[in-house]
């Protein structure tokens, strides 16, 4: 790969030489389409932390992917005015709903090797091979092994009351409690099949929804007042590193798992 071209150019190149659809490098690489033909025409790049696993799976260096980047930043420079320095807020990027941020969810969990989910049920993230985090179910047969823990709210939990079953819309809070079963069996048969893919169920009212790949952190509230909405309640990305907030959340999820029972 010429280090003094650009990424877009070499991506291109890597994608041409092996005969892919961008469509196809996606699924290789476990990013959506849209963010490759993105990063083709220079629109978008890559993270920082995401360039050793993309390095690895493209099969070049790392160093000459992120010269590659280099180049394209140093031409972009000349042709535009200076960005500002970076600010402390620039740690967190906030999104207006998850259906927002789902291509920046589905580009940090393609390259984790660690993932920790916190959810209610978990059907929007791994019901079905099109769903949001389906291969994070399956054992990778190439490159490193994702060590993935779910935590699902348990359909024997005492939230799911008849308030909230008439609060959603639902006949009763059996409906509900029917729903969420199924999704904890989907996600049984993912940990029978899988030995790195654990389940656990939780007790208590939701607080959070969390999602950790490695060291960034998709996070949203319960706590306002009412049921959470994907289409409508804000989330928030952190990176780890300078935010206190990335371990502290973590250490909220960790101590959750303590106390957690096992889903079997």
């Amino acid at each position: 790969m010429p280090s003094s071209a650009s990424f877009p150019e070499n991506l291109r190149m890597y994608r041409r030489n092996h005969g892919l659809t961008q469509t196809a490098l996606a699924q290789r690489l476990h990013f959506s389409p849209e963010t490759i033909s993105a990063w083709e025409r220079g629109i978008r790049r890559p993270h920082m932390q995401q360039i050793p696993h993309l390095a690895r799976l493209m099969g070049i260096e790392a160093e000459k992917l992120l010269q590659s980047i280099g180049a394209e930043l140093d031409e972009a420079r000349e042709s535009r005015p200076q960005p500002r320095a970076a600010s402390s807020h620039d740690a967190v990027v906030r999104f207006e709903s998850q259906r927002a941020c789902e291509d920046a969810i589905r580009e940090a969990a393609g390259m984790t090797e660690r993932a920790k989910i916190l959810t209610i049920r978990g059907e929007k993230y791994f019901m079905g091979s099109r769903s949001l985090l389906y291969h994070l179910c399956v054992p990778r047969r190439n490159g490193p092994v994702v060590s993935v823990k779910v935590l699902v709210l348990s359909p024997d939990s005492a939230h799911i009351s008849p308030e909230l079953a008439a609060h959603l819309d639902h006949e009763s809070a059996e409906e509900i409690r029917d729903k969420m079963r199924h999704s904890l069996d989907n996600l049984r048969y993912h940990a029978r099949h899988n030995k790195d893919f654990l389940v656990r169920c939780y007790q208590e009212s939701p607080n959070f929804k969390l999602l950790l790949f490695d060291s960034t952190l998709f996070v949203s509230s319960f706590v306002d007042g009412g049921p959470k909405h994907d289409h409508s309640t804000p989330v928030f990305q952190m990176m780890r590193e300078g935010n206190p907030l990335v371990p502290g959340f973590e250490r909220y999820f960790d101590d959750l798992w303590a106390r957690s029972s096992s889903s079997e």
